[in-house]
């Protein structure tokens, strides 16, 4: 049992210990859309693939979470469970230097003057 607790906290240590990594997590926003890179994997979203976005938290943490628009066909049962347990289709966590609603500012501002 004690093995078991040593690697499985030992292995924690070492994911935590990942995210310090420079450039191993990101947020960056450009005219196309908001990309995110979370433990060396990047996800990129569209602006016209967003409805909306709004603030919220799950287990408190901070995030911002929104809803696609039709025209997005990626990850269609991830969206089903994330909207059944959070009421969102996604979410992007609000761990930056900017607080969350100015980053949801932030995020509309690129959306409404880049959306097509």
């Amino acid at each position: 049992m004690a093995w078991f607790g040593i690697s499985f906290f030992g292995l924690g240590v070492i994911v935590s210990l990942i995210q310090f990594y420079p450039n191993s997590s990101y947020l960056k926003l450009n005219e196309e859309g908001f990309e995110v890179k979370s433990m060396f994997r990047t996800n990129f979203t569209k602006w016209s693939h967003v409805k909306d976005f709004r603030k919220g938290h799950i287990n408190g943490n901070k995030m911002i979470f929104f809803d696609y628009t039709e025209q997005h066909k990626k990850w269609n049962k991830g969206k089903k469970i994330s909207k059944f347990l959070s009421g969102k289709e996604g979410a992007v966590q609000s761990i930056y230097k900017i607080s969350t609603e100015e980053l949801i500012k932030l995020m509309i501002a690129y959306q409404s003057k880049n959306k097509n």
